[in-house]
């Protein structure tokens, strides 16, 4: 309450939209603080974008460097074996062997892809998650403050009508009180 006092509420209710900010001075802070809340945001999902892609490309290379080792390791041997029966194969027989050669490298490529596609979209359900909780903590602060200016509204309400029936309370109990000065009192 002290610190939302310090702060300078204001609170304002029109089109039936209800209004609070503080250090409002010609809309500066509350455009600060919207600022500032998008900035940080923005930075959050920058931070997070710059990990991701990090992470992708580090998972790639590496994904990369497996299937080119993989490939070479399977071609060298293939191809060692190739040499070895191609004095003694057919044509046909060689080219049945490339064949299979490409649809195990195009089963290797897709399996590859396949594998990535999935990573990141595992990565992007964390980060909504994540997304999604800061979302929830911010409407969670924002209610409470919410609340607690309301109760403040309600406690000075709640006084300035304890002060106003005093106050006709007392106009009532001494009416020569209240009454001005004229020419013929004197």
């Amino acid at each position: 309450m002290v610190a939302g006092k310090l702060l300078g509420p204001e609170i304002s209710y029109s089109k039936g939209e209800l209004r609070i900010s503080f250090w409002e001075q010609n809309g500066t802070a509350s455009n600060s603080y919207q600022l500032l809340v998008r900035r940080k945001v923005k930075e959050m999902i920058s931070a997070s974008l710059a990990s991701n892609n990090e992470l992708q490309k580090t998972s790639h290379e590496a994904d990369q460097k497996k299937l080119m080792q993989s490939l070479v390791e399977m071609n060298s041997k293939k191809m060692d074996a190739l040499a070895k029966t191609a004095s003694m194969a057919s044509r046909e027989q060689v080219q049945a062997f490339v064949g299979s050669l490409q649809e195990q490298n195009l089963k290797l490529m897709k399996d590859y892809f396949q594998l990535s596609a999935s990573e990141q979209k595992k990565y992007m359900e964390g980060m909504l998650t994540d997304l999604s909780g800061y979302l929830q903590e911010q409407r969670k602060q924002d209610l409470q403050l919410v609340q607690t200016k309301m109760n403040y509204l309600e406690k000075n309400s709640n006084q300035l009508k304890q002060e106003t029936e005093q106050i006709l309370t007392s106009l009532i109990s001494n009416p020569n009180r209240g009454r001005t000065i004229t020419d013929q009192d004197f």
